[in-house]
């Protein structure tokens, strides 16, 4: 009967969205609604330029969000079976000069074929205003595969001159890729630029795709997701070298899969899990002060400088992270991964950049959200804007990006819970140097859509819910809400008594007693 009710709700927010559109998208002022970071783009950017083109678009219309990955993903269909890509590619220059990962430059006489961003922008839109003009009078069904996770996010620029963070929220990742046989997957990440937003921008439209279509997803999606940072970032080098671009971006992302929970993470953006009320850390962040990445950097001919805070040859202040052409190969892009099973104990996961954590600690963070969700249970979904507000008013001055995935919304008091025993031993498996490397660069990303095989998707099913910023101003929020996860069907048992962490290719199993 619930199913049923959601699915009425849906399909009725559908046509009202449908009908409104096309009722006024005629009024609308077609002079640029979309602003480009970039001119051009190559064709195995094609397809992630293109979503998030829709995305911001259908953004922009408050398109209902569990319509937004069926929508995005026909659109995009529709514009590859119509589009003659020929009519489309610009003439470059026969020669350009391109910067080495050593900072040196050299001459690429192969140029790669670029495509007119503007040209393809405005192709993109119109489809999807035919898209929708041909739903009118037959609106898509409800998939029923978003889950039920609530997400809160919010951004602020702050006292800095330029936005340079991004975040993405993805709550339907079967339907956006055509991914069959899977229990819902999510993806969220947020990316914070250093030198200007193109990496972040960058990374925030490609990274999820370089991971869904990694040969690695269906059966290791940490190897998966470790590989997707190896693969945005050559991809952005490589458009760097063709458009002498500087910028750089750490980047945190979390994919969720059924029970199971995927991290990779480049640099100082970091996240935490909340089990019982207590945070509990399950990364650490990549900076130059840490005694195993200084080696490295100095191993590859490097320093590490104090200039106000550590550096990288004095000037990058993390040590791994996408882009930063002109400090590769010290700035590596390596990324870190950590994997996890979700218990009846955990409450939520909360994703953030530096801005954040450089002034709240883990145990901070857990108290406001404590405290908003408790005296303001009917706006659970506000919480990430407390956490933002707290941290300018403790003095952050830079971009502050947060991201809070709920499991649950019943949350223990972090005054008066005990951390789970075991709890510090699966702290002490995190890496205090870096994983194994992975050096295979595919000059484009493999394809591969459709069914993944049952085998690799066999986890049970947790939950998961989309959303998308909308920014206003200096600031954007985006907030997604369904009912609150229940883990009822999992063996509490084998729940309460297993954590997984698999770093890297190695997994490691750690015996935790919970107290109740």
């Amino acid at each position: 009967m619930e199913n049923g009710r959601t699915r009425s709700k849906a399909e009725t927010e559908y046509s009202q969205f449908i009908n409104f559109f096309c009722d006024h998208s005629s009024e609308e002022n077609d002079d640029g609604p979309i602003v480009l970071y970039s001119p051009y783009l190559v064709l195995s950017e094609l397809e992630g330029e293109c979503l998030e083109w829709i995305r911001r678009y259908l953004a922009m219309h408050n398109c209902p969000r569990s319509l937004l990955s069926q929508l995005m993903r026909a659109v995009f269909t529709r514009f590859q079976d119509k589009v003659k890509l020929s009519d489309y590619y610009v003439e470059m220059e026969a020669q350009q000069t391109n910067y080495n990962t050593d900072g040196g430059t050299d001459e690429d006489k192969n140029v790669q074929p670029q495509l007119d961003a503007a040209k393809l922008l405005g192709k993109v839109l119109s489809e999807v205003k035919e898209t929708l003009l041909s739903w009118k009078h037959s609106p898509p069904t409800y998939t029923g595969n978003l889950s039920d996770f609530l997400v809160s996010s919010y951004a602020i620029k702050n006292t800095r001159r330029k936005m340079e963070d991004k975040h993405v929220l993805i709550t339907d990742l079967n339907t956006l890729y055509g991914l069959n046989n899977c229990p819902p997957q999510s993806y969220f990440a947020i990316f914070d630029g250093h030198g200007g937003s193109e990496a972040a921008t960058y990374a925030a439209t490609h990274l999820h795709g370089h991971l869904v279509t990694d040969h690695n997803f269906a059966c290791d999606p940490g190897l998966a997701m470790k590989q997707a940072y190896k693969t945005t970032d050559y991809s952005f080098v490589q458009k760097a070298k063709r458009e002498d671009l500087r910028s750089g971006t750490t980047g945190i992302s979390v994919l969720i899969r059924g029970s199971d929970v995927h991290l990779g993470w480049l640099g100082d953006s970091q996240a935490i899990i909340v089990q019982s009320g207590k945070p509990v850390k399950i990364m650490e962040p990549h900076k130059p002060e840490r005694e195993d990445e200084k080696r490295r950097i100095e191993a590859l001919g490097g320093c590490v400088l104090f200039i106000g805070t550590w550096r990288v040859n004095g000037n990058i202040a993390v040590s791994r992270a996408i882009g930063d052409i002109t400090h590769k190969p010290f700035i590596s892009s390596d990324a870190d991964v950590a994997s996890f099973q979700l218990t009846t104990q955990d409450e939520y996961i909360v994703i953030a950049c530096d801005g954040l954590w450089d002034v709240l600690d883990p145990s901070q963070v857990t108290h406001l959200v404590y405290d908003h969700v408790q005296s303001s249970s009917d706006d659970i979904v506000g919480v990430a804007n407390i956490l933002v507000n707290a941290a300018k008013d403790k003095g952050s001055s830079d971009n502050i990006s947060v991201i809070v995935v709920f499991f649950k919304t019943a949350l223990a008091d972090p005054n008066n819970t005990h951390l789970p025993l075991g709890l510090n031993e699966l702290r002490d498996t995190l890496p205090t140097s870096a994983p194994e490397r992975i050096d295979t660069l595919p000059t484009s990303a493999p394809e591969m859509r459709g069914t993944l095989p049952s085998s690799a998707c066999n986890s049970s099913s947790a939950a998961n819910d989309k959303s998308n910023m909308q920014t206003k101003g200096s600031s954007a929020s985006s907030i997604s809400l369904e009912s609150s996860l229940g883990l009822s069907n999992h063996s509490s048992q084998v729940l309460a008594s297993q954590s997984h962490i698999k770093l890297g290719r190695v997994t490691s199993c750690h015996k935790v007693k919970l107290k109740s």
